[in-house]
């Protein structure tokens, strides 16, 4: 097994307003049609998470705060946390240094749609998102990817039992 890992402040997503501002410049509803085109409005709606709790499960309660889709709060937000956008520049600035962040997943097809769309979503924010994709091996390893916090943001699925019991001890836990 992996040696636990020691967290470390991340330099831009340790700020909570850049974490804000990500969840306001998502479109969630876009993502889902974008690799769903043939179901419903109502039922791509259904499969957007709030929490890492399904809705179906005996476990879920609903988040405190739910991050509707609003481009100009998450703009106000990074503003705020001193993250501008340069004269002609596409991607927002602090310090010299550009707001970039390294997306990792799998290089599935489903997955390199939703996250073309992701990286669109977050560059009308001025966010730069670079695709990582590795493969399901290194990802999932004991010693690589999750097992080691080895990624700055990470996409992926999860499926819980058919019961909606959330269990996932392994999984969230941080002494394992």
């Amino acid at each position: 097994q992996a040696e636990p890992v020691q967290p470390q402040p991340h330099p831009v997503l340790s700020d909570a307003r850049v974490r804000r501002a990500i969840a306001y410049c998502t479109d969630k509803g876009a993502l889902m049609a974008s690799v769903h085109p043939d179901l419903t409005p109502a039922e791509r709606q259904a499969l957007i998470m709030d929490t890492f709790i399904t809705r179906r499960s005996w476990a879920y309660s609903p988040p405190a705060i739910t991050y509707e889709f609003d481009p100009t709060r998450g703009q106000e937000l990074l503003t705020q946390a001193g993250w501008l956008l340069p004269l002609e520049g596409d991607y927002r600035v602090k310090d010299g240094r550009e707001l970039a962040l390294t997306l990792t997943s799998t290089a599935s097809n489903y997955r390199i749609t939703y996250l073309t769309v992701f990286e669109n979503q977050m560059k009308v924010c001025g966010i730069r998102v670079i695709p990582n994709y590795v493969s399901a091996s290194w990802f999932f390893a004991r010693t690589t990817g999750l097992q080691v916090r080895d990624f700055e943001m990470g996409v992926y699925a999860w499926v819980q039992p058919a019961d909606g019991d959330p269990g996932g001890r392994t999984l969230y836990a941080c002494d394992t």
